[in-house]
């Protein structure tokens, strides 16, 4: 399965802030990490 990670532009871009800011909260570990789980097979009801 492939990761997707996104840059300091992007989340400053998709939170609307600065990128000096996305590294401030990233310092103060506030910025969250969300992970997705897919099925690999693709099958519904797996």
């Amino acid at each position: 399965m492939a990761e997707t990670a996104m840059t300091v532009r992007d989340v400053a871009a998709y939170l609307n802030v600065n990128e000096k800011t996305v590294y401030r909260l990233d310092q103060k570990r506030e910025i969250p990490v969300a992970t997705e789980v897919l099925a690999t097979d693709g099958k519904e009801g797996a």
